[in-house]
């Protein structure tokens, strides 16, 4: 890419951010190819542009085999994020990673992660699952945590497609099943969360607050622009292809590329599900998946669904169990006491139904809970409050104090309203709620 093309792609973003947050990911090919002149002109024109306080994401995917104190130092200066491609061991990485001289390139990207680590800069390592490592799922991992010392990974299947057959790196649906299972079995001894996986993460983050931050995991594709190094945009790095092309940051601004019809077209296609995932018990968790994979599947003559569809099913059935608790764990802390009371109504009555709890259906039972747990004429204490503030007698809130309870657990996403009805998002919560409070109110008796 010229410095020019590099100048006017940078303005027109800036220009359509007005001030909001903007994140600029640089990878090829292999971008640091581009030359360290470039990305010092890079961060000039940033800086020369931003607005004050306006926050800027800069990330680079590397295969790190340039990086010297000069490029780390500019990554630390500017604090990017760098990704560093690594498959494994020196035997797995250099199955498919060899430099021209047709050697393997495993040194020099250890020599290059070393560097980055002496001079402090953030980076994280993305495996290629391919056809050679894909069988070592817990080599691969043990040896990226405890030999190289990374906690932060990405793993990315290979599958690629070329006169209608995968290429010899591509891995079957099947095997990915397996090197997911295996992957979570080592993940998991490590204690939860202790290790960074991008896609475990992403599927705790969607039970969480709905924003997996994975594209794959999202309602509809993301809304972002994948630039050429002649200024040509296309919508995604899996669409860069003959009649994708959106127009060129040379003749368009950032507004009209956004709003080009092949743009929107591929934002909606992930929401046409295939038949099979509309009876599917994950379907709010992938949402059909990668629209990409759906092609793949449909080239190969194996149906509309995402090509790798079965591994996802069989991790989302292995985790979704052990990260809905762990949600359920950090929303309950997050809560206030009055919020928990809440909470516990809701998990209460909605035992019957799926359809919701009124506002007032809550003031019932919390003046029911009251009048059986009361300590005075004026005062009325509710039996799960006893576990947070045992000291204090509350009051039956106000109508306007619920309201703003349940305002402020919707707006966390704990709760999802529809009219004045009020329902748990995350179907484990109201169990777990029910099993922890009775377990502390058992502790509580014990202790009295």
């Amino acid at each position: 890419m010229s410095l020019e093309t590099l100048e006017v792609m940078l303005r027109r973003q800036f220009e359509a951010a007005d001030g909001r947050p903007l994140s600029f990911i640089f990878q090829g090919g292999e971008p640091l190819l581009a030359g360290f002149g470039f990305f010092a002109r890079l961060v000039e024109l940033v800086e020369e542009l931003r607005s004050p306080s306006q926050p800027i994401s800069l990330s680079v995917q590397t295969n790190g085999i340039l990086i010297d104190d000069q490029w780390a130092r500019l990554f630390a200066d500017h604090n990017f994020l760098v990704g560093v491609s690594l498959d494994g061991s020196a035997a797995l990485h250099n199955a498919y990673r060899v430099d021209l001289g047709g050697g393997g390139t495993h040194q020099r990207v250890l020599a290059g992660i070393q560097t980055l680590k002496t001079h402090r800069v953030a980076y994280n390592l993305l495996t290629v699952v391919q056809a050679v490592n894909v069988t070592h799922a817990a080599e691969v991992y043990r040896y990226l945590k405890d030999e190289i010392g990374a906690t932060y990974l990405q793993f990315i299947p290979c599958v690629e497609v070329r006169d209608g057959k995968p290429i010899p790196a591509s891995i079957t649906p099947q095997q990915y099943t397996h090197f997911l299972e295996e992957l979570f079995e080592q993940w998991m001894k490590e204690g939860y969360g202790k290790i960074s996986i991008r896609l475990f993460d992403s599927i705790t983050n969607a039970l969480y607050n709905d924003q997996p931050g994975s594209c794959i995991l999202e309602k509809a594709c993301a809304k972002a622009l994948v630039v050429e190094y002649n200024g040509d945009v296309y919508p995604c790095d899996f669409y860069v292809a003959e009649g994708e092309l959106l127009g060129n940051f040379h003749t368009h601004t950032s507004a009209e590329l956004m709003a080009a019809p092949v743009r929107l077209r591929l934002e909606t296609e992930k929401g046409q599900l295939p038949e099979p995932c509309h009876t599917c018990r994950h379907q709010q968790l992938c949402y059909g998946g990668c629209p990409k994979y759906r092609h793949i599947n449909g080239i190969l003559g194996r149906g509309e669904a995402d090509y790798f569809c079965p591994a996802f099913l069989a991790l989302f059935d292995r985790l979704v169990p052990i990260a809905s608790e762990f949600v359920a764990r950090v929303l309950w802390n997050e809560a206030s006491p009055l919020e928990r009371t809440l909470l516990f109504g809701l998990a209460q009555l909605g035992k019957n139904g799926a359809s919701g709890v009124t506002l007032s259906g809550l003031r019932r039972w919390l003046s029911e809970s009251g009048e059986r747990n009361s300590s005075s004429e004026t005062e009325l204490l509710f039996r799960p409050e006893l576990l947070f503030r045992p000291e204090l007698l509350f009051r039956i809130p106000s109508a306007d104090q619920c309201q703003e309870a349940l305002n402020a657990l919707v707006a966390r996403r704990v709760l999802t309203r529809s009219a004045q009805r009020f329902t748990f998002r995350n179907r484990v919560l109201p169990e777990w709620i029910e099993r922890t409070v009775e377990e502390m109110l058992g502790n509580q008796a014990l202790h009295t």
